[in-house]
């Protein structure tokens, strides 16, 4: 399974508060994600370096995500 699968799994959103920020792309997002649950470790102590996300803009990630039904989905197509 490719990452090109994971391209269109959501669009990249500015919050509108803070419109100056440019959103992490998909795939640091998903990097930081994976290791995040992968090594269990708590979100703040995620680190932006090796090409993960902030720790933050992952868990909001994971979660609108989560809420939307692409987590689960994805999920799904991880296992199988």
């Amino acid at each position: 399974m490719g990452l090109d699968r994971t391209a269109p799994v959501g669009s990249e959103t500015r919050h509108f508060r803070f419109t100056d920020r440019k959103p992490i792309s998909n795939y640091p997002a998903l990097n930081g994600i994976r290791f995040v649950l992968s090594a269990g470790i708590p979100w703040m102590t995620l680190s932006t370096k090796q090409g993960r996300g902030h720790s933050m803009a992952c868990w909001q990630r994971l979660r609108e995500r989560t809420q939307t039904g692409v987590w689960p989905m994805f999920f799904c197509l991880l296992l199988s």
